[in-house]
């Protein structure tokens, strides 16, 4: 059966791009993989009493780990609901890196993912993971734009 990576970072963007990306699954009759990766607590910070710092390190790299679950649990809910077939994968790891993995491992035909729109300087100090999985694919690559207010 073919299958539909959607990636999301859980913002009001991705939620565009998971919506229209289980629109098309249903329409196509494809199964979904919902994609997610996070980052880790970061590089460590000098402060006395490195057993604080850790153990802050720790609560924090916990709840985003709870978090995630929760919200990767939800939407696939919302997915399954509607009747699809939902894989889940959620890694500490470069998005990028993920997404494409993903489109190997489940040998999916199509990507979609939201975009935050970003532009300019802000793009390139953030980066875009739309733009590099544009560029790296080996699959369609579906690019839902931001809600413009202008």
């Amino acid at each position: 059966m073919a299958s539909i990576v959607i990636a999301t970072d859980f913002s009001s963007h991705s939620r565009r791009g998971f919506d229209a990306g289980v629109r098309l699954a249903l329409d196509l009759h494809a199964d979904v993989v919902l994609v997610h990766a996070f980052a880790g607590p970061g590089p460590s910070v000098g402060v006395a009493g490195g057993n604080v710092q850790r153990d802050i390190l720790e609560h924090v790299e916990k709840q985003e780990m709870e978090d995630v679950e929760t919200l990767t649990t939800q939407w696939a809910e919302d997915a399954r609901a509607r009747g699809l077939s939902v894989e889940v994968v959620a890694k500490e790891t470069d998005p990028v890196r993920l997404i494409l993995g993903a489109v190997d491992e489940f040998d999916a035909q199509m990507v979609v993912l939201g975009s935050h729109g970003r532009s300019g300087v802000l793009r390139l100090l953030a980066g875009s993971v739309a733009e590099a999985v544009l560029r790296k694919s080996r699959v369609p690559v579906v690019v839902v734009p931001p809600v413009r207010s202008d």
